[in-house]
């Protein structure tokens, strides 16, 4: 087979400035583990929404998630098992309601079970459901998971009291 003159020059330009390649490269085209994403270590406090607002439990049924103005009370904070990858408000956690995954599915605070729907995954500054891969989304003043979409309404920061 004849070889073209850059496969040719190439390997004799590398030399010369010094660089060397492996004789093969390995690419894993696998989607990265969703475990990798998660925080090294626990976090807990507030979950901030990019607009301010904070996650709160609704006072009427004491399981809607919600948004609204931060005032640091016990039903505004949070903790991040950072082991098991739920959100956790005492033995509840952050749950998509009837683990449903279509966008608009309610996200909501119930009996942790240890399904797929309670886990979630850090993922730059957006909360990503393991069952779906969707975002939990702030858009509406109940919380839900949507398609991500890099909108302000997903983006989220763990604050102090």
């Amino acid at each position: 087979m004849k070889k073209s003159l850059t496969a040719m020059l190439l390997p004799l330009l590398l030399t010369a400035c010094g660089v060397s390649l492996p004789d093969t490269i390995h690419i894993d085209a696998r989607e990265p583990s969703h475990h990798s994403h998660r925080p090294e270590r626990d976090a807990e406090g507030l979950i901030r929404t990019a607009q301010g607002e904070c996650l709160d439990i609704h006072g009427d049924d004491h399981r809607s998630l919600i948004r609204y103005r931060c005032h640091g009370q016990a039903n505004q904070l949070f903790r991040w098992d950072g082991s098991s990858g739920t959100i956790r408000q005492n033995a509840r956690c952050l749950d998509v309601a009837g683990g449903e995954t279509h966008d608009g599915s309610r996200v909501i605070l119930f009996a942790c079970n240890g399904k797929d729907n309670q886990r979630w995954y850090a993922d730059g500054s957006r909360i990503r459901s393991v069952a779906s891969g969707k975002c939990l989304d702030a858009a509406e003043s109940h919380l839900a998971i949507r398609a991500c979409n890099g909108s302000r309404a997903q983006q989220f920061d763990w604050g102090g009291r």
